[in-house]
């Protein structure tokens, strides 16, 4: 079973016959149902991602998992000090192919509206 679950995540152990203990990369793993949620690899885990991790394994709703510093249009933002979720400015970009659809059918509607009185 450990081996088939060191597989699933890419961790690697290995047996150090000089120390008598293994080898491995710092790892937390949370796992709700059986089932992998989430994977934390590295020596220095924030707290922030500790309690994403904690409170996605008790079954509530994490709603990002952000890159800090490498994604530059990002729809939420959390504060990991308040734990609140906040828009982004990432989330603008959502709401353009709205704003060009409704409107592209405002003018099309007025457009279709002076036909018609034109015609009549």
């Amino acid at each position: 079973m450990r081996r088939l679950l060191a597989e699933a995540t890419g961790f690697w152990f290995d047996w150090n016959e000089v120390r008598q203990q293994f080898d491995h990369p710092a790892m937390v793993a949370g796992i709700r149902d059986g089932r992998l949620v989430r994977l934390l690899v590295g020596g220095v885990v924030s707290s922030g991602r500790l309690d994403e991790l904690v409170r996605e394994v008790s079954g509530a709703f994490v709603a990002s998992y952000p890159l800090p510093g490498r994604i530059r249009f990002r729809c939420l933002q959390f504060d990991e000090r308040t734990g609140l979720v906040s828009l982004d400015w990432g989330f603008a970009l959502l709401l353009v192919p709205i704003a060009g659809t409704g409107l592209a059918t405002l003018v099309m509607f007025v457009a279709g509206a002076r036909v018609r009185r034109r015609d009549a």
